[in-house]
């Protein structure tokens, strides 16, 4: 009768004979691919110009351990090309295979190096500026169903200073966030963001985070009415007139903000300057209203205005233009 041999001894063996082969493959010699992302500095009055490639690949031949720890274990990969002691003025700058090699880091054995790309490469710069632009957030907020974002989202800080080339930063006008999606929201949330970095090796920025809050509340519909309407701006001895008089105005928002609302919360003026240059003597209202509502629908849709005329005998008479 034959022995028998057991599941654990089975599993054990498959184990063994594993770890044997990939022990056996990690010790022996091979060729990968390594990309080192490219970190420029340059003198402080400098900034790049054109485009410059982002990474340096280099074909390394070593063993399986040593491959594992530069590509996964390791620090962070980088190319590190430093030429702030470089004196002021200088406008461009040649990198070289050696620096690309001694810049490489982890630090990588010369003999272990069997190509680089590209192995040189040369930096244009130009005077270096600053400017002001906007934070545009990249965030994605999605309230509960039934529920609304109460006076939209705040980004802190609302802009940056950049500062790089002239002829670069006169093409960028915002800084965008990296992107993510907030589901389900409600209540008031805060998150914070990072600044993208695709421009780190021509244009400069304190990389602060950036913080985007708000308020998610659930969803309402009202409508305020008997909202005077007012001619603004008029000489004392003016004879414009204007009606309907009153609108009615039908907000769409949070609860709580709906419910700190009243019709004097609403103005709806109209410039005196509008009704004399208007030949057609209707005014579409645009009323004013708190920046946590939004308006959906006023009614009446169209005010008419109109000119009192005195005739010869003082008695007035009612003139409706172009009605």
């Amino acid at each position: 009768m034959g022995r028998k041999v057991s599941v654990k001894s089975i599993i054990g063996a498959v184990f063994l004979a594993v770890a044997l082969w990939v022990y056996a493959t990690l010790n022996t010699r091979m060729t990968a691919l390594v990309v080192f992302p490219i970190n420029i500095t340059l003198p402080v009055d400098r900034a790049a110009e054109g485009d410059l490639p982002d990474v340096i690949q280099v074909k390394i031949r070593a063993s399986g351990w040593e491959l594992l720890n530069l590509r996964y274990v390791g620090a962070e990969t980088q190319c590190l090309l430093d030429y702030s002691a470089k004196p002021l003025g200088t406008a461009e700058f040649i990198v070289s295979k050696n620096d690309i090699l001694q810049g490489l880091h982890p630090a990588v054995s010369l003999d272990k190096v069997t190509e680089i790309l590209p192995e040189s490469f040369r930096i244009a710069t130009g005077a270096i500026v600053e400017k002001r632009v906007a934070v545009k957030s990249l965030a994605r907020i999605v309230p509960r169903n039934g529920c609304t974002i109460v006076g939209g989202v705040i980004v802190r800080p609302d802009s940056i200073t950049i500062r790089g080339n002239a002829s670069l930063l006169k093409s960028v006008s915002i800084w965008k966030t990296e992107r993510i999606e907030l589901r389900d929201a409600v209540g008031h949330f805060a998150v914070s963001l990072k600044l993208q970095d695709s421009l780190a090796n021509k244009i400069s920025f304190t990389r602060l985070p950036v913080l985007i809050s708000g308020d998610v509340q659930l969803a309402a519909e009202h409508t305020f009415y008997d909202i005077p309407v007012e001619i603004v701006n008029a000489p004392a001895d003016s004879l414009y007139s204007i009606a309907p008089r009153r609108i009615a105005i039908t907000v769409r928002g949070g609860v709580e903000a709906i419910l700190s609302l009243s019709p004097e919360s609403f103005k709806m003026r109209i410039d005196y300057a509008a009704l004399k240059n208007d030949a057609t003597g209707m005014i579409i209202p645009q009323p004013s209203s708190p920046p946590n509502v939004e308006i959906v629908r006023i009614e009446p849709r169209v005010l008419y205005h109109y000119q009192i005329v005195a005739s010869q005998d003082m008695m007035p008479k009612f003139h409706l233009k172009d009605l």
